[in-house]
């Protein structure tokens, strides 16, 4: 039994003991602490909403106040630490060992609810006090009449309903200095009252039937004493750690740890919305998931990626180290965006303004970051930069990551003086930032009854099953389409706001029919309103259109429904700067078909808009690929740079051999097709821009006799967003090819360099690489070709259109699908053409040749037989099969009478005679 109340005993002491030897900030009872109350400890529950009862002094003083009602526990009101609520007339009576002393400091955390009318929270149980609040007022402070500012001076209305830290510290008759936030309000100097023998009751005392609060509490502290400079910024340190406030926003305040060690120096530039997490058992704190309380405060940090529940939940990580601090303040700057500041290092379009600046005290555990109103989503991938040093991100930063979807990153490490922001790279239809307005991408956001804008901003929807178009996942060029039926289907989206000028809209379709609006501004928001304008589509027998209001509508000489996508462009606008127009236009592929006067509508009747008919001009039965609109008037460049990024995706050939264009990336200055008198047409190719979301694996021309294909992969036939198929490697690289419009039958065009007997096709295809692709698959569809026994076909390849420089062929075998991987010249151009050998044609040998060699028969196993006298040179005959079967040895020299070539094994693969080792032949 005595060593049973022995282990008693000195569990008690062992677990009694450190409570009590905890302090806020380190300030405790030796330093004239004499009530800690704080609502994460103390209370008879830690269940979210329920009744408090006592709340226990964790002082070690058992100045314990008891309960009057019944105050509820908010379990994560105050930067996801809890908070005692009081409506009405509950609240707290202090005990008579919390009566203060002459000299004395009052420190607390507090808030007033929205319902609050005239309460002042904290008062005395005698006489006429007030420290923090009086009626809508805050920082009030009401000593028996002296001070007396409780409504004016440092009283000041608003932000009443927002927590704030309050610090009174008074020196008996002499002075006394009001605080809020870490800031100096004022110091009052004497005679200032006493307050001596006052009990500071909560939500009761002397004025509780008159002026009680509706109010959140979170911390209640007293000394019997005035708090020195040093005691009173470890405390303030702790509440504003813990709290989430910034002590002295704007002003050089450091942060004091219980061990007197600055975890947090003040920073001129850096003093705003200063938050941070940290451990430090000596004042009770373990602070793992933190935001600033500022209103413009965008930043959550946690140890680790949970950013809801509340502090205490058990499932939070651990701060490892003891007496720990990872500490953020900003520069102040908006969250806008800038395109100065960039890395060029990295293909960053913009980044945001504000940046923070991180110190670190012992700390150097792994984080998570949640960031307010940024996120990667299908318009933009917006990335975490940190920098150590210094805060210029123009060079030398590290992009550390990705935000998720919710604006989220884990796993992230800071060292003492980094500094961090946002860069984002935004997607735009040829990296045109600006001018957003509605991006409608078949690849990304179509679900039958919303067509989800990839900038987010105007949603296309459709709640009736029967009237919503229908996706086609394999259309032209191996990407989506959306097809409307030209009967019944259409979207719409609610905006009385669109643009009247300065507008571009764009459109990749294909349509049969005669007439049809595919987009039209409306008011209500249906294809049958009786308020119409701005109608985008086919009128007057497939000519391409479009109306201003009033009653302008340009019309295209020629018809565009022969079912070919194209890239349908109208632009209005009343700037004379950029082409200049100061009217309208409709393009097509790039090119201008018609323009008018017309700058501006001046209909004022929007609902809203459709796409896919509107009865006016009809439906329209049509594919649809693509659809953008900008709300600017697009610079030649820029709406080159849009016309290009179409054009690729969807196989679409900008101008012509009479109207050339250059293919532009998203850069603005790279061009991965130069415009070519000659080779403007049929132009398709592959590529990748991240600017654009470009990422074109497969390709063909949309274009009729089209006959070639190009590939990252022997996959000719599944869709472009297939996951098997091979990814392009870097952004900013692309494969282009056009051709010189000849038919595919033979010519008279002899290739003279191979073989007087060698007949080209009259099509000649060349290509530009930009970027380094190598080893790209081709498809030739051959179906129309034909061989007779002694003819042969030959891809070929030169750097010149006339075959006559660093030539190479390939024999193929004609009449279907012919493939192939070729590696051509990087950053440069080549020619392309498929010929014709005709071998009953094959002359007698020049003098000094001989033809028909003399043979015998080689000796049993041997490959290369040279004979005397009268006797030539013998190579082995053996088919495909036997050839892999074969035990190689480097030099083994055969004829495959399979493919009809003479072969060379060089030590690791069968060669063709002829075709040298860098080979533009990958295959």
């Amino acid at each position: 039994m005595k060593y049973f109340l022995l282990a008693f005993i000195l569990f008690a002491v062992l677990f009694s003991v450190p409570a009590f030897s905890q302090s806020p900030g380190g300030v405790g009872v030796s330093d004239g602490l004499s009530v800690w109350l704080r609502a994460d400890a103390g209370t008879a529950s830690a269940v979210d909403g329920s009744a408090t009862g006592n709340w226990i002094d964790q002082s070690g003083n058992s100045n314990d106040y008891t309960v009057v009602g019944t105050p509820s526990l908010e379990t994560q009101e105050l930067n996801f630490n809890p908070s005692i609520q009081i409506i009405g007339h509950t609240g707290f009576n202090a005990p008579p060992g919390a009566a203060l002393s002459a000299q004395n400091s009052v420190i607390f955390v507090s808030k007033k609810l929205a319902t609050d009318v005239n309460g002042r929270l904290f008062t005395a149980n005698t006489g006429n006090f007030l420290w923090g609040y009086h009626d809508v007022k805050r920082n009030s402070i009401y000593i028996n009449g002296n001070p007396n500012e409780y409504t004016t001076g440092i009283a000041v209305a608003g932000e009443v309903q927002d927590f704030h830290l309050f610090s009174y510290l008074h020196s008996g008759t002499s002075s006394l200095e009001a605080r809020a936030d870490g800031h100096s309000l004022k110091t009052f100097t004497g005679p200032i009252n006493s307050a001596a023998g006052a009990r500071v009751d909560i939500n009761q005392g002397n004025f509780s039937g008159s002026q009680r609060s509706n109010s959140q509490v979170g911390e209640f502290i007293t000394y019997d004493t005035a708090l020195s400079i040093l005691q009173r910024q470890k405390v303030e340190s702790y509440l504003a750690l813990k709290y989430g406030f910034t002590l002295n926003q704007g002003v050089v305040s450091n942060y004091i740890a219980t061990n007197n060690v600055i975890y947090w120096t003040g920073d001129v530039a850096y003093q705003y919305d200063i938050f941070g997490i940290g451990k430090d058992d000596n004042t009770a704190l373990h602070q793992k998931v933190s935001k600033s309380t500022n209103s413009d405060a965008i930043v959550t940090i946690a140890t680790n990626a949970d950013f809801t529940s509340s502090n205490q939940d058990p499932s939070r990580a651990d701060i490892v180290s003891p007496i720990s601090y990872l500490m953020v303040g900003n520069n102040n700057a908006s969250t806008g965006v800038q395109t100065t500041e960039l890395d060029a290092a990295f293909t960053y379009t913009n980044g945001i303004n504000r940046e923070w600046k991180v110190q670190t005290s012992n700390f150097s555990q792994t984080v998570s970051l949640k960031f307010d109103g940024f996120s990667t989503s299908s318009g933009q991938t917006v990335y975490l930069i940190k920098k150590n040093g210094d805060d210029d991100f123009s060079t030398g930063t590290t992009q550390v990551g990705a935000l998720d979807g919710n604006g989220e990153i884990s796993g992230i490490s800071f060292n003492n003086n980094d500094y961090f922001t946002l860069a984002a790279e935004s997607l735009a239809p040829g990296g045109v930032i600006g001018g957003d307005y509605m991006w409608l991408r078949t690849d990304s956001g179509f679900s039958g009854s919303i067509w989800q804008d990839t900038w987010s901003l105007h949603n296309m929807n459709q709640g009736t099953v029967t009237n919503q178009p229908t996706l086609i996942p394999l259309s032209n060029n191996f990407n989506p389409a959306i097809s409307f039926n030209g009967i019944s289907q259409w979207m719409g989206a609610a905006d009385n706001l669109f643009m009247t000028t300065n507008y571009s809209i764009y459109a990749v379709y294909s349509t049969t029919d005669a007439q049809g609006a595919l987009f039209a501004v409306t008011g209500p928001v249906s294809p049958a309103a009786g308020s119409h304008d701005r109608q985008f589509g086919m009128n007057a027998t497939g000519r391409f259109s479009n109306r201003i209001w009033s009653e302008q509508t340009i019309v295209s000489p020629s018809a565009y429904n022969d079912g070919i996508p194209k890239i349908f462009n109208n632009r209005v606008s009343n700037s004379t700067t950029h082409n200049p127009l100061n009217g309208q236009e409709n393009n097509v592929n790039g090119v201008t078909v018609v323009s008018g006067t017309k700058n501006a509508s001046n209909f004022n009747y929007e609902g809203g808009f459709v796409l896919g008919g509107h009865n006016a001009w009809g439906y329209l039965n049509a594919t649809l690929q693509e659809f953008i609109i900008f709300d600017k008037d697009l610079t030649d460049i820029e709406k080159n740079r849009v016309d290009s990024y179409l054009a690729i995706k969807y196989g679409v050939t900008l101008g012509s051999t009479s109207s050339i264009l250059n293919y532009i990336a998203s850069d603005g200055s790279t061009v991965f097709w130069n415009g070519d008198a000659t080779y403007q047409n049929n132009v398709f190719g592959i590529g990748r821009d991240n600017d654009p979301a470009l990422h074109q694996k497969v390709s063909k021309s949309v274009n009729s006799g089209s006959i070639l294909t190009l590939a990252t992969s022997s996959d000719f036939t599944s869709a472009n967003l297939d996951m098997a198929r091979n990814d392009i490697p870097t952004t900013g690289a692309f494969f282009m090819i056009g051709d010189n419009n000849g038919n595919t039958s033979l010519s008279a065009t002899v290739l003279n360099s191979i073989s007087p007997n060698l007949l080209r096709i009259n099509r000649v295809w060349k290509t530009q690489d930009t970027g380094g692709l190598s080893c790209i698959n081709y498809r030739f569809n051959t179906s129309s070709f034909s061989a007779s026994a002694t003819q042969d076909w030959y891809v070929v390849i030169a750097d010149n259109d006339t075959f006559t420089t660093d030539v190479e062929i390939h024999s193929i075998t004609v009449g279907g699908n012919v493939d192939l991987s070729m590696d051509l010249d990087n950053d440069t151009s080549n020619f392309i053409t498929l010929a014709r050998l005709d071998r009953d044609d094959v002359a007698v040998s020049d003098t000094g040749g001989v033809v028909g060699i003399n043979t015998d028969d080689p000796a049993d196993n041997t490959y290369l037989d040279i004979r005397g006298g009268n006797k030539g040179l013998v190579i082995t005959r053996l088919d495909q099969t036997a050839i892999g079967g074969l035990t190689t040895v480097e030099g083994m020299f055969v004829f495959n009478t399979t493919t009809n070539v003479f072969q060379l094994y060089d030590g690791t693969s069968w060669r063709a005679l002829g075709t040298p080792s860098n080979s533009k032949f990958c295959d």
